[in-house]
């Protein structure tokens, strides 16, 4: 079963929970100028960028969701094209100069392809208070790349 594109509004006062999504065109995103925002019991698979793209959002917590080999499209030549992670925080081109900052990325479930960057991809150029802590990595590219200037506003632990 194919979904269209999953765009979560950005007025995130519930969860977004429960929903499958196969074969995403796209991907799942939080919109730039979210706040508060909870994604939770998602199983997000074999989407063509990455799984999850939330830039410039504040105070989102990813939980209790599977992740599976998403980011199936090739990467771009840019630094700003580098999408075959199931996850991708970072800074983007944004009307509202909203700062990437306050995520928290926990008890989730990732499976990777060696064709993958990396499980979860952070730029840490421009991001603040983000953690990632409690997870599971299966496959290939387990892992979690931190990359950019400002790696210590990036905190990564207890992941297996």
């Amino acid at each position: 079963m194919e979904s269209p594109r999953r765009r979560i509004h950005p007025r995130c006062w519930r969860p977004d929970s429960s929903h499958v999504l196969v074969h995403v065109g796209w991907f799942a995103l939080f919109e730039r100028g979210s706040r508060n925002c909870l994604l939770r019991g998602n199983v997000v698979t074999n989407s063509g960028r990455e799984g999850l793209w939330a830039p410039n959002c504040i105070g989102l917590i990813v939980t209790g969701n599977i992740f599976d080999r998403n980011g199936r499209k090739p990467n771009g030549t840019g630094p700003n094209q580098i999408w075959n992670a199931n996850i991708t925080v970072n800074e983007a081109h944004d009307p509202t100069k909203t700062l990437t900052q306050d995520y928290l990325i926990s008890d989730n479930i990732f499976y990777t392809s060696d064709t993958q960057i990396a499980a979860i991809r952070i730029d840490a150029t421009k991001v603040k208070g983000i953690v990632v802590k409690d997870n599971q990595f299966r496959g290939e590219n387990d892992l979690v790349l931190v990359e950019g200037e400002k790696t210590n506003n990036v905190r990564v632990m207890d992941n297996e």
